[in-house]
């Protein structure tokens, strides 16, 4: 991931307060709707932390200390046999954004938050017979990500996801968002100062010598899996590191 363009110190930041979420039976079979048109002949069951709906190939469930979504038609999701004809990169935001904003899967985001420019991944499969390799794309994934003014959201839980498979057919979804009641300034940690506590942590680290190092700032919101009572920033780091005649890319 590249460091967004450094800009100038900020001395105060909010910290968002967040409302805990709510979760149901009744909300989940509302999602499945919306995610896979699921209205009938499915089951749910209650596993530990979330909810499951399932109706043949398709599985959506719901993260109870988040809200979170994670939904997936098995048959055709991460299938390794499917051949499917995808849309390339502009026609696949279009789908997505369109999907998105008629199916009720991209929140209505106001005030400090709001979306980033989509950007585009996939899953790719490789096959090596007999000496001969060949790869194949599985899938397009068009990937949302939350904003808090000018500040990235890092940690999983700020971005959505909608993956496309043969002709541009919704397979595969996941996104959490968790909604901010109130706010309160905090002072920020000086960037210098963070980055000396940083290399301090590996100056002691024996066989171990630090290449590079750069941070920015960003928010730190937490996975589907697990409760965030507070929206807060943070520095993340990128840097390399030298591990005897090894060179490693190191994230924190």
């Amino acid at each position: 991931m590249t460091p967004p363009k450094k800009e100038p110190a900020m001395e105060r930041l909010p910290v968002y307060r967040l409302d805990r979420p709510l979760t149901s039976a009744g909300d989940l079979v509302a999602v499945a709707a919306q995610v896979f048109d699921i209205t009938d002949e499915f089951a749910i069951t209650e596993g530990p932390g979330r909810l499951s709906l399932r109706r043949r190939d398709h599985v959506v469930e719901q993260y109870s200390a988040s809200g979170g979504i994670w939904a997936a038609d098995q048959e055709r999701w991460f299938n390794p046999s499917a051949t499917p004809d995808l849309p390339t990169h502009d026609p696949a935001v279009s789908i997505a954004q369109n999907m998105g904003r008629t199916r009720g899967l991209l929140p209505d985001l106001a005030g400090d938050f709001g979306y980033g420019e989509p950007h585009v991944a996939g899953t790719h499969l490789a096959i090596l017979d007999a000496g001969e390799r060949t790869e194949r794309q599985l899938d397009v994934q068009v990937v949302f990500p939350v904003r808090v003014g000018d500040l990235p959201v890092v940690g999983g839980g700020g971005d959505f996801t909608l993956a496309l498979g043969d002709g541009g057919q919704l397979i595969g979804y996941t996104g959490v968002w968790r909604n901010a009641s109130d706010a309160f300034d905090a002072a920020v940690v000086p960037q210098e100062q963070a980055d000396a506590a940083y290399r301090e942590m590996f100056a002691a680290a024996k066989g171990l010598e630090l290449r590079s190092v750069s941070s920015y700032l960003a928010y730190y919101a937490a996975p589907t899996f697990t409760e965030q009572d507070f929206l807060y920033p943070v520095y993340v780091y990128l840097g390399t590191a030298r591990i005897g005649d090894e060179e490693v890319p190191l994230r924190a």
